[in-house]
């Protein structure tokens, strides 16, 4: 269950991140582009309705672009505990620009990072 939980943390993080090298040098006003509730919404029960087929009982958190919750969408019959380890690993993957999975094997491969993990909020 949580590789697919990490699948739609990073699927929903990176929905609503972009990606630093796509942007262009800023020179005046900075203009950012924010997920709707309603596209926050539909994408979460996509993904509810996706695990649910797959045979899981998952909670969604779609966060904002500071990694705040938009929406938070639990499954009828998902374990109370999922909506914080939901919310972190969709923080987890909007910071590092990584599902916490990559994020987890990164910890592993490179020991001089090895201190991220007890930053606040990220979970591997």
């Amino acid at each position: 269950m949580a590789s697919k939980s990490t699948l739609i943390a990073c699927l929903l993080a990176f929905a609503i991140s972009g990606r630093a090298e796509d942007a262009a040098p800023i020179r005046g006003p900075l203009v950012q582009h924010n997920l709707s509730l309603s596209m926050a919404m539909a994408m979460a029960q996509e993904a509810i309705a996706t695990c649910k087929h797959d045979g899981f009982s998952v909670t969604v958190v779609v966060v904002d672009r500071a990694g705040e919750p938009i929406l938070v969408l639990r499954s009828d019959t998902a374990n109370p505990h999922n909506a914080e380890l939901a919310r972190r690993k969709a923080y987890t993957a909007l910071t590092f620009r990584k599902s916490s999975g990559e994020w987890s094997q990164m910890l592993q491969s490179t020991p001089a990072i090895a201190a991220q993990r007890d930053l606040k909020d990220v979970i591997a």
